[in-house]
Order: structure tokens, then C-alpha cells, then sequence
């Protein structure tokens, strides 16, 4: 970057030379200006002269920059043959669109003379029948239009109209032109990288001599010093107007600023260094900022350099160095999306822990039950989860957190696994409450009972705290139960289908149900 290594230079001389003149102090030297007073005369004219010698220079490097024409195509360089002969000159050839060509090799080759578009001229001079195709030289031209191409004339010498070029070991498009004159197009893929292209023409079972042409994009001299004109390319003018356009809206926002506090009388001391490194900081948070773009967040891109629009570049770098602030909040924000992960760890040492959980257990079947959760490090909790089902916590201290279980979760026994989730510090280890309660175990259906005969059947719980204590519902008046024993017992009186519903408690007030269908004949 040594347009940049050049500004810093002018930059170092210029602060030698104002120092040397008691302007600025020399490096370690206290000011007073540094106490926080008003910034004195020498500095503020200093200010004012460098911010406006950088604007121009600015200014300056971003209209040579995008003055800068590039070819429409990589420039493939002409190949260095050792012809055996000179070749014939022969008609430059023509494109299948008929637009005009023109050399692709440098920048500063006068236009080949393109001729009127005539049928194809009979070979003057036919090859012999299988003679061996041969290479004399290469020149590439480029078909100007709306969408440029990239040809590859072929000078040599016994081609045919059954003659192929191969590029890379691959057939391309091409024309023949004569016997000593073939013509390939190049697609986007035969240029697409930098370094060197391997040419050969077959014909039938005949392969000529093989040629190596270079690829290489193209360069141009930048034309901003007086005897100093360095080559780039189009990706390094890019990164130049970046960088000098992030450096020009630090200096808009900087020379405001400085206008509005001189105009105020108000200009402290202590923002020199600010004014000094301002259009610095904005070059190198526009450049950052434009890798981010230009690299599509760590994805990368397929665009090309050439189909990069250098205004909207610019446009981009100025916005970044006026507001480099928002600029540098928006590329946390982009780093924390890139760079977010979730840690599912339960052992770190700050995460929550669980103790105890009070209750211990809850009956089933209970409408709904308030649980505290104590441990340590609980301040921060944000979630309950229960079996993969995620609440908010009603209360939340550093040793205690309150939350509440329904009905459906109480509503058959079994165990839940409770952690508390700390969105910074994890989840902690999971601990074990209990939904206890009894569940009838048989029978799973009811015997059929008959019309005035007694009818008897026992129903079996388990699984709850003992002793049980039975009942039934829905059922009709001649079936009973013993709530200790849980015997049903009754004589039916009429035949017919009925309904029972069979309920048991333990000794922790945990119940369960089972409903039956007694079928009287």
C-alpha cells in the first residue's frame, strides 16, 4: 500500500517541521494543552492547514483512482514462439457477432485494422494430405461490445477445417479462418485464475507443437506523481479507493467538528491527537469494513473484481469514516452472529446449582403445586426446564427460584427431571422431583354379572403410599365397594350395560382412576 506509506511519510515531516517551530511538542514532551485547556493558537492553525491539505490530497488520490480505466478482459500476453519462418500477415479475424477487435495484450497497443467482413478465403496454399499441424505464434484480440470476448488467433501453418484447438487439454470454440489461421474463443473459465495456458491444435490423429501462453489480469500505471508511475490492478484499485474514501469522511466529520469548535471559541486542547489520527482511523475502519463485504462474511463470493461498482465502494468507505463509531458497533454486531455458540456444558464452575426442591414429592392428580428450587448462583436464571418443557420462574434470587406445575404435568405419577438454564453460564445439573400416586392395577376389565345373583369382584392398587383407601362413582345403587379392601360387591336387579368408576388414595392424598363397564345378562 504504498500510496498510504507515502501519505504517512508527508505526515511525519510535516509534524517534524511544526515541532521544530514549537507548533507541537517533540514526542514525551508535556504541553499544556494537555491539561485540558483551551487549544492554543499555533495548534488550531495547524489543524486547519492539515486537515485541508489532507482533504485535497484525498480528494486528489480518489478522482486518479476512479479515472483509472481497466480492459473489459484479463490481458493474456502474447507468446514467445521461435517461429521457423515469418509468417504470412493474414486478415485479423472476426468474431461470430461482427464487432470490432482490438489487441488485449497492453494497454498502450494501437487497434489492430479490422477489415470489412468477407466470406471465408480459400487456402492459397493447401496442406498436404496428412501434414502435421504447426504453431508459429499466438496473438490474442478482445471483441468489444456489450459483453466482451476474448479470442486466441492461431498463426501456423497446415490446418484444415477439421482442426481443433485445445486449451488445456480442451476442446474450445473456435473458426477456421485458413491453412494458416485458426481462431478460439476463450470462455470465463480458461482465464478465470493467473498463471499460463497450454495451446495445441489437433487434427485427426495429428498433434502440433504446444505452446504456453501467460494469463495475468491487467495493470495499469497510476498516474498520480510527477515521475513515479506504479502498475495495479483492479483489485488494488479498489482497496486504494477504500481506503482513501473511509479517509475522506473522517476528515468531513473531523473538519466540521473543528470548524464548529473554533467558530465557538471552544476548542479544547485535548482533541489534537483526535484531528491528528482521525482520517487514519477512518481509513482503516473502511477497510476493514469493505473485507467484510467484499469477503461475504467468511462465505466468500463469486463476483469478480471488475463487476465490483468503485462508487459504490467509495460511497461505503466515506459512510464508514464519517460514522465510524456505528461502523465499529455494527462489526461487533456482525462477529457476535458469526461467532455465537451455545454452551451446553452443565459442570463449568459459574453455572447454577440445585440443592433441594421443596416439595420433595407431589401427588398426582394434583390440581396444580408451587415448587422452590434452592442452590447457588440462581440470580441470573432466566428458564425452569422439566422433562424438555421450558417455564419462566415466578421469583428469582441468588438462592431460591419459585415456579409453578399445572395440572397436566401432575396429572399421572412419574419423575421430573428440574434444571435451572442461566442464559450466560449454562444449565445447571439436572435434580429429580417425583409426581407419586397409586395406579390400579387389575383387573383390566370387569366379569359379567346375572340378574339376581350376587356379583363380587376385587380391585387391586399399587405403587402408592399405603394404606389405600377406595371408592367408586357413575355406578348404580346396588354396586358398592369397601373403601379398605376395594371389594365390589351387589346383586343386579335388571340386565343391561353399567357404568363404574373405580377411585383409590394412598397416604400421601395421591389418587387414580379407573373407569369400568359392568355387563349385567
Amino acid at each position: 500500500m504504498w500510496p498510504i506509506g507515502l501519505l504517512l511519510v508527508v505526515v511525519v515531516i510535516a509534524y517534524v517541521f511544526a515541532a521544530s517551530r514549537g507548533v507541537l511538542p517533540w514526542p514525551g514532551a508535556a504541553s499544556d494543552d494537555d491539561e485540558g485547556g483551551k487549544m492554543s493558537a499555533g495548534r488550531r492553525r495547524f489543524v486547519t492547514i492539515y486537515l485541508i491539505a489532507l482533504g485535497i490530497a484525498f480528494i486528489f488520490m480518489e478522482v486518479s483512482l476512479l479515472s483509472i480505466d481497466f480492459p473489459d478482459t484479463p490481458r493474456v500476453a502474447e507468446s514467445t514462439l521461435e517461429a521457423t519462418s515469418t509468417p504470412t500477415p493474414t486478415p485479423t479475424p472476426i468474431s461470430p457477432t461482427g464487432g470490432q477487435s482490438t489487441p488485449a495484450s497492453g494497454t498502450n497497443a494501437p487497434p489492430t485494422p479490422t477489415p470489412t467482413p468477407t466470406p471465408t478465403p480459400t487456402p492459397q496454399n493447401p496442406p498436404t494430405a496428412n501434414a502435421l499441424p504447426v504453431i508459429k505464434h499466438i496473438l490474442p484480440q478482445s471483441t468489444l461490445g456489450n459483453t466482451p470476448n476474448l479470442w486466441l488467433a492461431v498463426y501456423g501453418k497446415n490446418f484444415t477445417p477439421t482442426s481443433k484447438i485445445r486449451l488445456n487439454g480442451r476442446d474450445a470454440a473456435m473458426r477456421f479462418v485458413d491453412s494458416n489461421l485458426l481462431a478460439a474463443q476463450l470462455s470465463p473459465t480458461d482465464v478465470l485464475n493467473v498463471g499460463t495456458m497450454t495451446i495445441d491444435v489437433v487434427d485427426g490423429n495429428q498433434i502440433s507443437n504446444a505452446q504456453i501462453v501467460p494469463v495475468s489480469k491487467p495493470r495499469v500505471p497510476l498516474n498520480v506523481f510527477f515521475l513515479w508511475h506504479p502498475d495495479i490492478n483492479r483489485e488494488l484499485q479498489l482497496l486504494l479507493l477504500v481506503c482513501f474514501a473511509g479517509a475522506l469522511g473522517s476528515y468531513i466529520h473531523a473538519l466540521k467538528s473543528a470548524t464548529a469548535y473554533i467558530g465557538n471559541r471552544n476548542m479544547g486542547g485535548s482533541w489534537f491527537w483526535w484531528y491528528m489520527s482521525g482520517p487514519f482511523i477512518g481509513m482503516a475502519m473502511a477497510l476493514i469494513f469493505y473485507a467484510v463485504l467484499r469477503g461475504g462474511f467468511l462465505a466468500g463470493t463469486p463476483a469478480d473484481e471488475k463487476v465490483v461498482n468503485p462508487f459504490g465502494v467509495v460511497a461505503v468507505g466515506a459512510l464508514v469514516g464519517m460514522f465510524a463509531d456505528k461502523a465499529a458497533l455494527k462489526l461487533g454486531e456482525i462477529f457476535e452472529t458469526l461467532f455465537k455458540s451455545g454452551d451446553a456444558r452443565t459442570d463449568k464452575l459459574d453455572a447454577p446449582s440445585i440443592s433441594s426442591i421443596e416439595p420433595a414429592k407431589i401427588p398426582s392428580g394434583t390440581a396444580s403445586q408451587s415448587v422452590t428450587i434452592k442452590g447457588k448462583r440462581l440470580g441470573k436464571v432466566s428458564m425452569v426446564r422439566y422433562n424438555a418443557i421450558e417455564v419462566k420462574p415466578e421469583f428469582v434470587s441468588d438462592d431460591e427460584v419459585h415456579f409453578t406445575l399445572g395440572q397436566k404435568d401432575l396429572a399421572v405419577p412419574r419423575v421430573l427431571n428440574i434444571s435451572v438454564i442461566d442464559p450466560q453460564a449454562g444449565a445447571s445439573v439436572a435434580a429429580k422431583l417425583p409426581i407419586v400416586g397409586p395406579k390400579i392395577t387389575g383387573p383390566e376389565s370387569l366379569p359379567a354379572a346375572t340378574v339376581n345373583t350376587a356379583f363380587t369382584e376385587t380391585i387391586v392398587a399399587a405403587e402408592g403410599t399405603a394404606p389405600y383407601q377406595f371408592s367408586v362413582a357413575n355406578a348404580p345403587n346396588w354396586l358398592t365397594i369397601d373403601g379398605n379392601t376395594g371389594r365390589l360387591t351387589g346383586t343386579p336387579a335388571a340386565p343391561g350395560d353399567f357404568p363404574a368408576t373405580v377411585i383409590v388414595k394412598d397416604a400421601d392424598g395421591a389418587s387414580a382412576q379407573k373407569a369400568y363397564t359392568l355387563t349385567v345378562t
